[in-house]
């Protein structure tokens, strides 16, 4: 597969109030192509309670992509689930 990262347009974290509180990211972002594919990487909470997301796509790579891009951006919700009680902070593609 070709992979490629994704430009991130705005992201935001929400919180559902529920117990215990489910956390999502709202993202829009534009891929290279229709041909691609999102793809999404969660990390655990590190020593410093920061959570990583990498965002990116990926496309069959001996395949050509006849597709134009898309002229909005894409927008996708990524649940992170619940954590612990504390603060956390997440990024988006470092």
């Amino acid at each position: 597969m070709a992979r490629s990262d994704a430009e991130i347009v705005s992201a935001s974290v929400l919180m559902a109030e529920s117990y215990p509180p489910q956390i999502s990211v709202s993202l829009a972002f534009w891929l290279p192509t229709p041909c691609y594919q999102l793809r999404v990487s969660i990390s655990r909470p590190d020593s410093q309670n920061r959570i990583q997301l990498e965002i990116y796509g990926v496309a069959p790579k001996d395949k050509p992509c006849n597709m134009m891009a898309l002229l909005t951006p894409q927008e996708a919700n990524i649940s992170l689930g619940s954590f612990p009680a504390g603060h956390y902070s997440v990024w988006v593609n470092g």
